[in-house]
């Protein structure tokens, strides 16, 4: 008997996301959906239904094949839980970016033995390649979690250093595959800002200004889950 979640307006409204627990590990105790009827869960539960209805069915197939394995995947002893999950969940919001681009034909790169971009987007005028990167929280951040903190000005070097280092290698997967030219080349940042950071205000600027910094000739798009 599958638990609780899989009740039938739950599956009725969110049926991709149903897809997706069904081809996961339903028994396990630390499956991602069980926590389904908390309203904090609800609302992150309809966000990425939304963005999943957007993808193809091709597409939508794929990202569930390589996200099902994830979703019982719980790392507990660093305290970072899902984050494996999310990382590649993340790769729909950068599908869902191309779109809102105005790219048409979307789709993700198949996976190869050499490092290629994630996703291939392909309109009237013109292509594009987008390379999605999560930033998860720090260790500090983590050990911290559940006490008071106060406001950090200023990025730490240690992330300056993880942003540096992502967007080169995605600048490098970016020029790793082939396309026809003029094409845009996208690093997409999802990073979950340390809440020492959040509490000063100024350092949302400060992030702006830094990815600005690093800009080649590979597009920056970055979100965050407070900024």
């Amino acid at each position: 008997m599958l638990p609780q979640i899989t009740c039938m307006n739950w599956k009725a409204e969110s049926p991709n996301l149903y897809e997706l627990f069904t081809a996961s590990d339903v028994q396990h105790p630390d499956n991602y959906f069980s926590d389904i009827d908390t309203p904090r869960a609800i609302q992150a539960y309809r966000e990425w239904e939304d963005r999943l209805a957007r993808l193809d069915p091709q597409s939508r197939q794929n990202i569930i094949e390589r996200a099902a394995p994830l979703v019982s995947l719980r790392d507990t002893a660093k305290g970072r839980h899902w984050a494996a999950l999310f990382e590649t969940l993340n790769e729909v919001k950068g599908y869902n970016y191309l779109q809102d681009q105005g790219y048409t034909e979307v789709r993700f790169i198949p996976r190869t033995s050499v490092r290629t971009p994630d996703l291939h987007g392909s309109a009237s005028f013109g292509e594009a390649l987008l390379e999605v990167k999560t930033v998860n929280l720090s260790d500090k951040d983590i050990s911290l979690s559940g006490k008071l903190q106060k406001g950090h000005h200023g990025l730490p070097e240690g992330l300056k250093n993880k942003l540096k280092s992502d967007y080169v290698t995605a600048c490098q997967q970016l020029h790793s595959f082939p396309v026809r030219e003029p094409a845009r080349r996208i690093c997409s940042f999802y990073i979950n800002v340390d809440l020492e950071l959040v509490l000063t205000r100024s350092n949302r600027q400060e992030l702006i200004d830094f990815f600005a910094s690093l800009k080649t000739d590979c597009e920056i798009y970055h979100h965050s889950q407070h900024w």
